[in-house]
């Protein structure tokens, strides 16, 4: 998605993602910063196209790898201090029902591949799964010193 919306098209500043663990079904949140003159329905309209790319093609393996080394070396560095440690082991215990399940992160994460990537897209990147929120300034002099 960054590839599309900064590098390629550059309609954006930035365009990223996140989610937090949750009991109950929780968002992925998608944000893009659309550069001065463009508006943010260009960018909304990029991010839903590559959404949909995403659940008819497979990612490439580059992609793919690159993710997983992203979510490993993610994992390792929450790891490398005290209070990370502890927070990764109350994390596991709580959402996923065992600490010892941190052992397996680096094979489980080793573990995807591209059909559940495509999977996962079709299952949960539908218009219906969609709240999409709009910020823009309403005076921009306001903001202004």
């Amino acid at each position: 998605m960054y590839q599309r919306l900064v590098d390629r098209d550059q309609i954006a500043l930035d365009v990223e993602s996140n989610s937090e663990n949750a009991f109950d079904p929780t968002l992925l949140n998608f944000v893009a910063q659309p550069k001065e003159g463009v508006e943010p329905e260009k960018c909304e309209k990029a991010i839903y196209e590559e959404l949909e790319r995403l659940k008819k093609e497979p990612v490439t393996d580059q992609e793919l790898e690159k993710a997983k080394n992203f979510r490993l070396a993610e994992f390792y560095r929450q790891v490398r201090t005290i209070s990370g440690r502890a927070n990764t082991i109350g994390t596991y215990e709580v959402f996923f029902g065992n600490y010892q399940k941190l052992f397996d992160a680096a094979k489980n994460y080793s573990a995807v591949t591209k059909d559940d990537v495509q999977r996962v897209a079709k299952q949960y990147f539908a218009a219906n799964n969609r709240t999409v929120a709009t910020l823009v300034p309403e005076n921009e002099e306001k903001g202004k010193p």
